[in-house]
This record gives C-alpha cells, structure tokens and sequence, in this order.
C-alpha cells in the first residue's frame, strides 16, 4: 500500500500503547497481519481490563476516555487520532471490547497499486 510512514506508525503506537497501559499485569498483546485482494488488515487483541458496550461506542470521540481510574495518562486524542489516520488513508478501524476480558481492534486499510 502507498501511506504516509509516519502516520501509520503513529496510529499503530496508539493503539498498542493503549492495550499496554489498560492490560493486565503479565498480560498479552497479540498483532496479527492478513491480507486480501482488497485489503490489509492489521488485528491488535489484548487481554486486559476491556470495556463496557456503554463505552464503547464513544471510545473514537476526542478527548474521551473510558476509564478514569487511569487518569493522568493520556489525553483521550490517541484513538479519535488513529481513526482520522486510517480514514486519512481510506480506511476504518472497528473495535470490539468485553470487560475483563480484553479488546480487539481492527485496522482495515486498502490495497492501493502503484
């Protein structure tokens, strides 16, 4: 795919930084890569704290943040930035969450030939 490195880093900083600082202690994170004739899609599952369905759906707003137990770390930009960035490059970011379970974020992004 064509993108801008450095936004693509960031968005996936984001979105790992996130799973580290809300995952449990000896907790896992786990980065799957698939492709299609289409798409890429890069899957970021972790095993932490989760969050609540109420929640979720708000967690790509700016400045929200779901858990406030954790305040002091972080603003509530790095998500509502990795969506603009997936969008930036056509694509979106789908997240599925269950308390104490864990989260999993999907980046979809297109294929685009050179």
């Amino acid at each position: 795919m064509h993108g801008n490195r450095d936004l693509l880093y960031r968005m996936f900083i984001n979105i790992i930084n996130n799973a580290y600082v809300y995952g449990k202690e000896k907790g896992n994170i786990n980065v799957s890569l698939f492709t299609d004739e289409k798409n890429i899609k890069v899957i970021i599952k972790d095993d932490g704290i989760g969050i609540s369905k109420e929640k979720l759906v708000h967690i790509f707003e700016r400045f929200y943040r779901a858990d406030s137990s954790h305040t002091g770390k972080g603003t509530g930009l790095g998500l509502s930035m990795a969506m603009e960035i997936a969008k930036w490059h056509g694509g979106n970011i789908i997240a599925e969450s269950e308390e104490d379970i864990g989260s999993t974020f999907v980046v979809i992004l297109p294929k685009i030939k050179a």
